[in-house]
């Protein structure tokens, strides 16, 4: 009984300060701290992974969502792909733009969209945590959705994710609930207001099938372990010296056995070693399972399979296209987050700012395109062939080298250089035969 106040002080922490210990007292007894604390990872065999398929058809996320998010943080093929997509999509810029087309040649309608543009970009630019938002809005590739709660305070504005295991949607295509207990039959469930929130669908999540594939490569490294432990090394044996009487061979076997275990000591003359190589082959079916899962996490996390996996050595090129299949993966990705936040938050504030009026603006996500310095160095030689000349600063800027420009010596190949011939104040005299 002399452990109980130990137990208690270290439950609700010291008397002298009572919220502090109801604080922590309330921790330690509530279900959804304990849940958020598990290791689920011990308990997922495949008989648990299809537990778990079965509550996410249900819309029961609790414990499907916590499991997910601990494959993404131990598994290394997983997590790789997590964070490429992560990085590509951060490459993005935001940007507010209008609709070009939808103006037209109309005034009246050019000056309702700088008006929508600056309301958008005014909106937009009081976001602290947009990337942060962008990023978590990009999760739901991987696990099926996500949801984001605009809050302002002090002019400012911060949109706050909300963590998908406290979801739960029990009809496909339905309302939204929040389950704040966690619990995993989703007894008690809280209606939410969707017209608060920013939301984003993905039907054919990541993580999904990459369970499968985790606990498939989990059972292969197991028995490629016992594999291992069976055959990697070579089998040893003690060769008894002659005349050994039973009593003796027990002697020599507790010797034997404190040799494997150091890897050296002595024993009787007359004794032997014998060591026989294993011939078994069985680990490269192992490893090959192994390579099999990752392959399929790597398929779907990217739509086919990538260099991701191809070893040292094999070039530039394979991982240029590598990196390019990232960042079209990224493209597609950053037009469905672009048009989540103009559906559910754009357009909104253009209902409510300009009632009534079309909108003529949108928030957009996307790569900056990469200025062509070929094709502005070949226009700037079309524009010299015309007969123009460009200037110095804007060649060295357009072409990246520092320039100076030289007018050629005339010659009777090449009589003189176009720029000069098709200028005014020059008129080019044909050499003498």
């Amino acid at each position: 009984m002399k452990f109980l106040p130990q137990i208690v002080n270290r439950m609700i922490g010291r008397p002298g300060n009572f919220r502090t210990g109801m604080i922590r007292l309330l921790g330690f007894l509530s279900r959804r701290t304990q849940k958020e604390g598990r290791n689920p990872l011990p308990f997922l065999t495949p008989q648990e992974a299809r537990a778990l398929y079965e509550l996410y058809r249900k819309g029961q996320y609790a414990d499907v969502m916590l499991c997910w998010a601990a494959l993404e943080e131990t598994d290394d093929m997983l997590g790789t792909v997590l964070d490429r997509r992560a990085s590509a999509l951060a490459e993005m810029t935001d940007d507010v733009k209008v609709d070009a087309k939808a103006i037209g040649n109309n005034p009246d309608l050019q000056t309702l969209a700088d008006e929508q543009q600056q309301c958008l970009a005014e909106y937009y630019g009081k976001i602290d945590n947009l990337r942060d938002a962008v990023r978590f809005m990009g999760s739901a590739t991987f696990r099926g959705f996500a949801h984001l709660e605009p809050v302002a305070g002090g002019g400012r504005i911060r949109m706050e994710p909300v963590d998908q295991w406290l979801m739960a949607r029990p009809v496909k295509g339905g309302a939204w609930y929040y389950n704040e207990s966690a619990d995993r039959s989703c007894a008690k469930l809280e209606a939410i207001d969707e017209s608060r929130l920013i939301i984003r669908e993905c039907p054919r999540p990541v993580d999904l099938p990459a369970m499968f594939a985790i606990c498939a490569k989990a059972h292969a490294l197991d028995g490629w372990d016992g594999f291992i432990d069976v055959f990697g090394n070579p089998a040893i044996f003690f060769k008894y010296p002659p005349n050994t009487s039973d009593e003796q061979a027990r002697e020599y076997d507790r010797i034997a056995e404190e040799m494997i275990g150091d890897g050296r000591g002595g024993y009787p003359d007359g004794g032997d070693i014998k060591t026989v190589e294993t011939t078994a082959r069985g680990g490269d079916t192992f490893k090959q399972r192994c390579e099999w899962c990752d392959k399929q996490i790597v398929r779907r996390g990217t739509g086919g399979e990538l260099t991701v996996l191809a070893e040292s050595g094999s070039g530039t090129l394979a991982g240029n296209a590598h990196q390019e299949t990232f960042r079209m993966l990224a493209a597609g990705e950053g037009a469905e987050i672009s048009e989540s936040f103009n559906r559910q938050m754009s357009r909104r504030l253009l209902d409510r700012h300009f009632p009534g009026r079309p909108h003529l603006a949108y928030w957009t996500l996307e790569y900056e395109e990469a200025e062509d310095v070929g094709k502005q160095v070949d226009n700037i030689t079309k524009l010299a062939a015309a007969g123009y000349i460009a200037d110095e600063e804007e060649v060295s800027e357009a072409s990246g080298y520092t320039v100076t420009y030289r007018a050629p010596q005339p010659s009777q190949d090449q009589p003189s250089f176009p720029l000069l011939t098709n200028r005014r104040e020059w008129r080019h005299v044909p050499a003498q035969v």
